[in-house]
């Protein structure tokens, strides 16, 4: 008993002590460069979308659910519009993960399993990549969490107390993730066989989760059927993107293979386990789901929008090497997994190099000379124009001006801007041109449309060119008549 005791004190310190080291790990990136799909997040999370004029504009221009839009646009109005509070939002989102993980595991297993889980959670390299991000990936693992640790908590104490808060809590999170549609679906289906009346409710709640959300799958469906999301191809079922998940192919294949290799050795003793065969199903639908609907409707296989189930292939993982019988085994392959953990998070690094925004700043405050930009960005700026005056044509246009100016750092600074009718009162200016960036296009050496003079009409001249890894900066310079 005493053991058991201080094996509880000593990994509660233990993952205490990482859990700090971790969110101090991960302020690191705050301001490290935002790259394009972070700078389309930060758009689509100002706080102007809070109004009800433009709420309409949000639903039917988001890509995604705008629930997570909205609660981003909130905490930026609360505590300032800038990409590095975006960031600093997936990363609250991840520790509150890590917190209803902490009480769905102590509710529902064994102290040394939920240790274990809790463990590779915080050391996790595609939980960690995504948390440090502007991204909505940190807030769906989180509404899939608790998803099921309410849906864990009506299975085991039926009442309808519990029912309500897991209709409700469902509710939120099919809204904010419809990539959970296979989870919810095989949990309704539970709840039917347990209690055959909860047809009747699992019927008013597809009705209530349309008429919340009819606007934006209907926008989503007419998308799909012009864009593809993703590629189905061999190399998937080979890994199932364990080699994304765990951040190399090696790690990705050893933790694949022991889940199969324990999975098939122990089924007989494995198939009587309720809680492992229900998180199983919910992996198992979640890889159908995504299969099929890549194959009848449009391709959306990439390795991020499975990011919400890690935790539940983590779970599965250490449920699995409990099932050893061998102590010593067992303990050999805790501790190697835990060492490989420990080696990919002291090596972390980043699948691509960000912008290196930077060095632009940099160069632009050493010239301190206007910089030109287009005329409803201007008036963007200078919010003579609201979102709901801009033409949905022009809103990509705005994304990197929009996170760029709104940077924490450089608001310290007056960047003065200008617009092409302006070019008769200077006879000098910049201008910022995106240099084939490696994370949008793998075209090799400089843009082409980075190296023209935009502006001969307008007898301007390029002085010179500032060159970084991912922008081109042109000085311009009126010609002598």
């Amino acid at each position: 008993m005493g053991k058991i005791s201080l094996f509880q004190i000593n990994g509660r310190i233990l993952l205490i002590s990482l859990f700090l080291i971790v969110v101090i790990f991960k302020l690191n990136f705050l301001k490290t460069g935002f790259w394009y799909d972070e700078w389309h997040t930060f758009f689509w999370s100002n706080p102007d979308f809070l109004l009800l004029e433009n709420l309409n504009i949000l639903v039917e221009n988001s890509v995604t659910p705008p629930l997570y839009f909205l609660i981003t646009a909130f905490f930026h109005k609360l505590f300032g519009y800038s990409p590095e509070a975006g960031r600093l939002l997936s990363i609250i989102f991840n520790s509150l993960s890590f917190l209803i993980l902490y009480f769905f595991l102590k509710q529902n297993f064994s102290k040394k399993i939920s240790f274990f889980i809790l463990l590779f959670f915080l050391l996790n390299y595609s939980i960690i990549l995504y948390s440090i991000e502007l991204r909505f990936y940190s807030f769906y693992i989180f509404v899939t969490l608790i998803n099921i640790y309410f849906f864990f908590n009506i299975i085991y104490k039926y009442n309808n107390q519990n029912l309500f808060k897991y209709l409700f809590v469902s509710l939120v999170s099919f809204s904010s993730n419809y990539f959970l549609a296979p989870i919810i679906l095989i949990q309704f289906a539970f709840l039917f066989i347990k209690k055959n009346f909860f047809f009747y409710y699992g019927v008013c709640f597809i009705i209530i989760f349309l008429l919340l959300n009819y606007s934006h799958l209907t926008y989503i469906l007419e998308l799909n059927s012009l864009r593809v999301w993703g590629v189905i191809n061999f190399s998937f079922f080979l890994g199932y993107y364990f080699n994304i998940f765990f951040g190399s192919k090696i790690f990705g294949a050893l933790v694949l293979l022991t889940i199969l290799t324990i999975f098939l050795i122990k089924f007989k003793k494995i198939k009587t386990d309720k809680n492992f065969l229900i998180l199983t199903s919910f992996i198992a639908s979640t890889y159908i789901f995504f299969i099929l609907y890549s194959l009848i409707l449009t391709p959306v296989l990439r390795p991020r929008y499975f990011l919400h189930i890690v935790p539940l292939i983590l779970c599965i993982f250490v449920i699995l090497i409990f099932k050893i019988n061998n102590i010593k085994i067992r303990n050999i392959i805790l501790i190697f997994f835990t060492i490989l953990h420990f080696i990919k998070l002291a090596f972390f690094s980043l699948p691509f190099e960000k912008p290196d925004t930077d060095k632009l700043i940099k160069i632009l405050q050493k010239q301190n000379i206007p910089i030109i930009i287009e005329k409803f960005e201007l008036e963007f700026l200078n919010q003579n124009k609201q979102i709901s005056d801009i033409s949905p044509g022009n809103y990509k246009q705005l994304y990197f001006i929009n996170h760029f100016i709104n940077l924490y750092f450089l608001k310290k600074f007056n960047l003065n801007f200008i617009e092409i009718n302006q070019l008769n009162n200077v006879n000098i200016f910049l201008d910022i041109c995106e240099n084939n960036p490696d994370y949008q296009t793998s075209i090799q050496g400089d843009n082409a449309n980075c190296l023209k003079n935009k502006y001969s009409k307008n007898n301007f001249s390029v002085l010179k060119r500032y060159k970084t890894k991912d922008f081109i900066v042109n000085k311009y310079q009126k010609r002598l008549k």
